[in-house]
């Protein structure tokens, strides 16, 4: 593999993009979670996929954008983070038009968000809460829970998986947010840190790795990296000069497409996976 990960980035704030140079991963902050972690069954070795741009589209490039959902109607949805700028957004895929439908106190810090049951869940990176919202986006009630919050997909049962920036993935129950259980993240037996937005793709949870062009497949009942998708070269250099990392992650199950971008990119992608080189 020509590149791993130089993951030394702390917390979710706006920073350039760290090199990318084969080295060991470093070292993993202990999970913010009470839970016991699980133990991850031996797996055969992670692969390397890659992937091809299907279509292009606009992207706002002022939303420094941290969760990303397409619902059964082809609607887009976004959530936007930093102090003062954390919106949830309803977003024409065509012309990157959007609607800002709810903000966050300045105060607050969003980031993840998903979709189960019913309802909205849009996680703060460091406030320790998750605002809810109905299906008509009319807010609901606030859990609270310990640690930071970064990335959140919901699975098939409704159950949500959540980030903390560590190595480790919480399940959560939607009806209370309480957790269900845990799984550290492993990639050919060492940990894999800076977890952060999530998708549930065909049973296995996609996660980006914060600071790195990376996107690993994971199995959400070990923790084991079956691969990591090489998002390198993505934006071209000119898309790129003011853009930051690789974040943000849509999937829509019926027609099996699926989408990428990142905070403060210019463009979004409908790209194919390949699962190779």
């Amino acid at each position: 593999m020509r590149w791993f990960l130089a993951l030394w980035l702390a917390g979710c704030a706006a920073a350039p993009t760290p090199p990318l140079a084969s080295a060991p991963l470093p070292p993993v902050s202990p999970a913010a979670s009470p839970t016991a972690t699980a133990t991850a069954t031996p797996a055969p070795p992670a692969e390397t996929w890659s992937y091809e741009v299907v279509q292009r589209y606009p992207h706002d490039p002022q939303a420094f954008t941290q969760g990303l959902w397409m619902d059964p109607k082809d609607q887009l949805w976004e959530t936007t983070g930093l102090r003062k700028q954390s919106t949830l957004r309803k977003v024409d895929l065509e012309s990157g038009k959007f609607q800002v439908i709810h903000r966050l106190p300045d105060d607050e810090f969003g980031e993840g968000l998903a979709f189960s049951r019913g309802t909205y869940f849009w996680l703060t990176w460091d406030s320790h809460l998750c605002h809810t919202y109905d299906a008509q986006l009319k807010p609901l009630k606030t859990f609270k829970y310990e640690g930071e919050g970064w990335g959140l997909c919901s699975d098939p049962s409704g159950d949500l998986w959540m980030s903390n920036g560590s190595d480790k993935l919480v399940l959560r129950d939607p009806t209370s947010f309480q957790v269900k259980r845990e799984i550290s993240v492993t990639r050919n037996g060492e940990p894999v840190p800076r977890l952060n937005e999530l998708e549930w793709v065909e049973g296995q949870i996609y996660a980006n790795l914060y600071g790195s062009p990376a996107v690993a497949v994971v199995d959400p009942d070990g923790g084991n990296v079956r691969a990591l998708i090489d998002f390198t070269g993505l934006l071209s250099n000119a898309d790129s000069q003011n853009a930051d990392v690789l974040n943000g992650i849509a999937y829509q199950s019926a027609s099996k497409k699926l989408w990428v971008t990142g905070k403060k990119w210019p463009k979004l992608f409908q790209v194919k996976i390949r699962q190779g080189p």
